[in-house]
Parts: C-alpha cells; structure tokens; sequence
C-alpha cells in the first residue's frame, strides 16, 4: 500500500531507505508507472575508482526552456531567489561525494580568531582556506566544497565538506579520534571542528543557506543580529544553569523547551544572516573544486537502466507523481491516469561494479563525459 497518501492529495512523494527496495518496486507496480524517457548517471572518484549510479525515470519528457540569453528579468544579487539558485548548486555539488565511502568523508568549520588573520569578506576566506587545503597532507583539495558565512561581531568562519586523501580512513565517527585531531590541528588561523562521515548532504546544503523568509524584504540589520546573540546566548546560560541543577519531575521538559526556543532563535539568526554580503560585486559565499570526481551522463533505455542498477547496491530511492485520483487509502490502488511521474533510484558502485558500469556505458554508447572543475 502507498504511504503517505489520503484521498484529498492528487500526489505522491516518498523517499525509501536502503532497507525499502522491495516497498518501492512495490509501489512502482501500484502506480503503474511506465517510463518514456530515462537517463542514469554514473559518479566516480577518480582515486579510488568506486562510485555511486544514479538513475532517473520519466513518464514524461520535461520542457525545455525557452528562454533566450538576456531575457531573463535580473535579481539582487544576495536576493531570496539568489540564495535559493545557491543552494541548489550546493545539493548538486555535494551528492558528488556520495560516491565516496562514508568513513573518508568529512564536515567541519573553520573559525579564525586572531585579529590579524580574520578575513573581512567572504572571498578572502575561502582564499586561506584552500590555501591551507592545498598544503595539507590528510585531506583533497580537488573534492571540496566550502561555505562561508558570517558569525557573532561579524566575525567570519567557513564551513566544509572534503574528502581524506587516498590512503587515510576515519576508523570510528567520533570527534575525538587522532585523525580528526591532527586534522583540526593543521587549521593554522585559530579552532577548527571536524566531523567524520556526514549523515546527510541535503539537509546540509539546507543548513548552510538557510533562507530569509518570503515576505522579509529588510535589508540585513546589525542591531537585531546582536539582539539575537543575547537571546540566544540567555538561552544557553538558563539551559546550563537547568543542567546542573537536581533532578526535579518536570527538569526534562522544561530543558527540551529551552533547547527549542534556542535552536528557534538561531534560525532566526542564520536567516538574518544570510542577508549580510555588503560587496555583493566581489563576495560570492561559495566555491567548490571538484575536479577528483568524474561523471559519466546519458539517457537509456528502461532496459539498459535495468542492466545498470543491477550492479550496485540500493542506498536511495524516491517515487514523485502528480494527477493521482481515486486513492484507495485501504489498498493503496492508484486511479488512471498518474499524469505526471519520476522515479529515481541511486547505487552505490564498488571497484568491479564501477569498471563494469562503465563497460555497458560504452556498449550501450552513453556519451558526454564530464570533468568537473
């Protein structure tokens, strides 16, 4: 039976678990979703050689766009919709690193605490960043992506998603092992924090752009920024206080309070922030190297895309349709007609199955290699 689904929804979106294959085929089956149109993906790092296969479904070919080179209506340059187009480019960016194994990929930040190495704009961070990256001997600078972003007085840090070099391996996901140390160390500006194997990448892209919201056309204001910090940092002082306080029947529930109120009001703050780039000419709060990964794009066959997923190991799926009527939410049987749908699934490759997606890729001669830079 489809989840999720009630019968004033005409549509259906889900995402399945390693653990849901067989769910997901199941409700591939109920929809009676037969696609015209599929195109796979398959992401390599180049040191390593294993991958991750991602193939997409159609039951429709999408539009393509009209619009001719200059005739789009041109926005501010730090605008909600700028942000938005930001962190899109970030969720793209970052599913690169799911061809890697989770246990040589890590996040972090960056802060830089002596007053004469903090950086007064954006661009200048990442400078000293990939800087310090290029020299470094644990982590890649060519599978990295980088965000900076402003924090409390203005003062600037960085956050990170990068890949160990060929030879290094977190052997635990705690903070505290040696490795994560001798990385942290390496940060010659001031404190570095690390965290081993990312849980997810999209919610992380969500994170760094945290965005204003719609109807907030204010400009980025100083005062209610350090207002917020007083709150926030209030907030933190009667959670610690509560913390060490003696057991009473309500202390957890009165913390928990306490602890959303103070996640609350960071938001607050993160969204305040994302306004606060004032040489919109210059600064560009996000850059990426990703020139140790390869991609290889076509468009297939339901056939051949069956061949390919074949190979790998289910990690991600997700099913999207729209023009659904007549749910059975008892049965979970799906009226005619599912008007518009997309199934993607995604696979993890290891070394063999990576060298044999890439032998029906030419067989099946899947074109448009890219090397991204």
């Amino acid at each position: 039976m489809l989840k999720d689904t009630n019968n004033n929804s005409n549509s259906y979106v889900h995402d399945y678990k390693k653990s849901e294959l067989n769910s997901m085929l199941n409700d591939i089956s109920t929809i009676g979703f037969n696609g015209v149109d599929g195109r796979v993906q398959i992401t390599l790092d180049r040191a390593r050689g294993v991958g991750v296969l991602g193939v997409t479904h159609y039951n429709y070919r999408p539009k393509k766009s009209n619009r001719k080179r200059g005739s789009y209506e041109k926005k501010s340059f730090h605008s909600r919709e700028y942000n938005i187009q930001k962190r899109a480019q970030a969720k793209r960016d970052l599913a690169y690193f799911k061809a890697v194994p989770s246990n040589q990929v890590c996040t972090g930040v960056v802060h830089f605490n002596s007053l004469l190495s903090r950086p007064k704009s954006p661009h200048v961070a990442l400078d000293k960043v990939d800087e310090w990256l290029e020299h470094n001997q644990y982590l890649d600078p060519n599978k990295v992506c980088l965000r900076p972003e402003y924090g409390d007085n203005g003062v600037m840090h960085v956050h990170f998603v990068v890949c160990l070099k060929v030879g290094f391996t977190f052997e635990t996901n705690s903070h505290k092992s040696k490795l994560v140390k001798s990385i942290e160390a390496s940060w010659p500006y001031g404190y570095a924090s690390v965290k081993p194997s990312p849980y997810s990448f999209e919610r992380l892209a969500n994170y760094w752009f945290m965005l204003p919201y719609k109807d907030d056309t204010k400009p980025y204001s100083e005062a209610l920024d350090k207002q917020l910090v007083a709150h926030r940092d209030q907030l933190a002082k009667k959670i610690s206080a509560l913390e060490e306080a003696p057991n009473t029947p309500h202390k957890q529930d009165k913390l928990d309070d306490l602890k959303k109120q103070k996640k609350d009001v960071q938001e607050e703050l993160k969204r305040e922030r994302s306004k606060r780039y004032p040489n919109k000419h210059i600064d560009k709060p996000y850059r990426s190297h990703l020139s140790g990964f390869q991609t290889v794009e076509a468009k297939v066959t339901t056939q051949q895309a069956m061949a390919l997923t074949a190979l790998g190991t289910f990690i991600h799926g997700q099913i999207s349709v729209k023009g659904m009527r007549n749910i059975n939410t008892a049965t979970g049987e799906v009226g005619k007609p599912v008007l518009l749908g997309t199934v993607k699934l995604q696979l993890v490759l290891n070394k063999e199955q990576a060298k044999q997606a890439l032998v029906l890729q030419k067989s099946f001669e899947l074109n448009n290699v890219l090397n991204h830079r």
